[in-house]
This record gives C-alpha cells, sequence and structure tokens, in this order.
C-alpha cells in the first residue's frame, strides 16, 4: 500500500529487535531509524545460545554500530 501510494515506509525500531520482527517487516522499510545504542538482530540471545549451546556474554549489544 504504501508503494502504491508512492509513499517512504520508515520503520522505527527499539531495542531490542531481533528475530521475527527484524524478519517479518523491520529490515523491509525504506528507511530504519534506532534508538541509539540498540540491539538490532536476526536472531536474540536465547536463539544463539540454544543454537550454539554456549552462553552469550552478559553484555551481549551492538555497542559498535
Amino acid at each position: 500500500m504504501m508503494r502504491e501510494a508512492k509513499l517512504p515506509y520508515i520503520v522505527v525500531v527499539t531495542n531490542p529487535t531481533t528475530g521475527g520482527v527484524t524478519a517479518s517487516y523491520a529490515m523491509l522499510g525504506d528507511v530504519q531509524i534506532a534508538e541509539p545504542g540498540a540491539l538490532i538482530g536476526f536472531a536474540g540471545a536465547r536463539v544463539i545460545e540454544q543454537t550454539s549451546a554456549k552462553n552469550c556474554r552478559t553484555d551481549f549489544s551492538a555497542r559498535n554500530i
């Protein structure tokens, strides 16, 4: 609908935005805006830990964005 109306699709994401939200719609926008220091990822800490059988660091974050 946004494309047909020739309007930009602007996504505003908050900390954390991971998993299904990221895959479903957050990265489909024309412009993504995130709060400073927000963790944005395809998988969250829980999924990473279950998949790799290793614990994520306690400061697991995306600080270097």
